[in-house]
C-alpha cells in the first residue's frame, strides 16, 4: 500500500491564493467606485438644496417688491443688476422693507446669483451654467416684450426672467 499524506498541493494553495486575491481587488475597486459615488452624490445634494433655498429667497425679494413715488422706492434694473425695495427677512425671522440688490457675476463656466441688502456683505444664492442675465416683462403694459433693462419709473415690470444657457426662470414682480 501506498503512504498518502491528507492535505493540499503547493499548485491548489497557489490557485486558491490568486482567485482570493483577485475577489479582493474587486472588492476593493467597487468599494472605491463606491466610496466616489457616494461623495458625488453628497456634493449635488448640498448644490441641490443651495439652489432650492436661494430660487426661494430670489423669490421672496422679488415677489414682495414695493414701489413707491419716491425715486429711492423705484425698481430698477439691467442685465447685470436689478434694485428693489422688498420685504426682506431679518435674523429674528420678521420682515422689514430694505433695498435689495441682486446681481449677476459671471465665474468662469458659472454665473453666482448674489444679493444684498446694504446692511451686509452680499450673499451668494445659487450658480447657473454658463453666461446668465436679467429680462424684464409688463405683458399687456404699453412696452409689452421683453427687455433687457427696466428705468427708474414709477412702474415696475411684471416678470423678471432669469435667462441662462441651461434654463430660463420666471419670477413674479410684488403682488398684483
Amino acid at each position: 500500500m501506498k503512504d498518502r499524506r491528507s492535505g493540499f498541493t503547493v499548485l491548489e494553495l497557489a490557485i486558491a491564493l490568486s482567485l482570493t486575491a483577485m475577489l479582493l481587488l474587486t472588492a476593493v475597486t467597487s468599494l472605491d467606485g463606491l466610496r466616489r459615488l457616494t461623495t458625488v452624490t453628497q456634493q449635488r445634494a448640498v448644490q441641490l438644496s443651495e439652489f432650492a433655498i436661494g430660487y426661494h429667497v430670489l423669490r421672496d425679494l422679488l415677489g414682495t417688491t414695493q414701489v413707491g413715488l419716491a425715486k429711492s422706492d423705484r425698481f430698477s434694473g439691467d442685465s447685470r443688476s436689478v434694485s428693489v425695495l422688498a420685504l426682506c427677512r431679518t435674523a429674528g425671522g420678521w420682515r422689514e422693507r430694505c433695498r435689495a440688490s441682486i446681481s449677476l457675476s459671471p465665474n468662469g463656466e458659472h454665473t453666482r446669483v448674489s444679493w444684498s441688502s446694504g446692511r451686509g456683505t452680499p450673499q451668494g444664492l445659487f450658480d447657473v451654467a454658463g453666461i446668465a442675465e436679467f429680462r424684464f416683462s409688463d405683458p399687456g403694459g404699453a412696452g409689452a416684450g421683453w427687455q433687457s433693462s427696466w428705468g427708474t419709473g414709477t412702474a415696475a415690470p411684471r416678470l423678471v426672467a432669469l435667462v441662462a444657457s441651461s434654463d430660463t426662470m420666471f419670477f413674479s414682480v410684488g403682488s398684483r
